[in-house]
Order: structure tokens, then C-alpha cells, then sequence
């Protein structure tokens, strides 16, 4: 599920390996910068995701962190 900048929340599935694909879809739903992050289990700690997704078909819980523009950029 993905929370867009209006609130509205969309979910969808994706089925490939590549992260960079995965983050450019992703973009296309929502209108602000983000990390990409992976959370392993319920309890898991989000960790940021830089290498392709695994080949197994379990679900993988995807997690957008929104990045902090506020504030000058230096």
C-alpha cells in the first residue's frame, strides 16, 4: 500500500527482481522523495534496499521512507 502526497492510498503488486525499476514505479504513484527499505517479518528493522529483489515468490514487505526536504539545500 502506498500513501500518496493528496492521502489517497493505493496498493499493487510488482513482479520483478530489478530495485530500480521497483523505485521508478513507485515514483510514478507518489509525488515526493523517498528511500527505498525493506522490513523482514512484522517486528523487522527497515533497513534501506539497494540490491535486486530475491528470486523466491514469498511476499516481501516494501516499506517508502519519506525523505526530509525541509530546510535549506547546502
Amino acid at each position: 500500500m502506498v500513501e500518496k502526497a493528496d492521502g489517497s492510498k493505493i496498493s499493487f503488486q510488482y513482479s520483478g527482481r530489478s530495485v530500480q525499476l521497483l523505485r521508478e514505479e513507485l515514483a510514478c504513484h507518489v509525488n515526493y522523495d523517498f528511500t527505498l527499505c525493506v522490513r523482514a517479518g512484522r517486528h523487522g528493522r527497515v533497513t534501506p534496499l539497494l540490491i535486486d529483489l530475491p528470486r523466491s515468490r514469498e511476499t516481501l514487505h516494501v516499506v517508502l521512507v519519506r525523505s526530509n526536504n525541509e530546510g535549506p539545500y547546502f
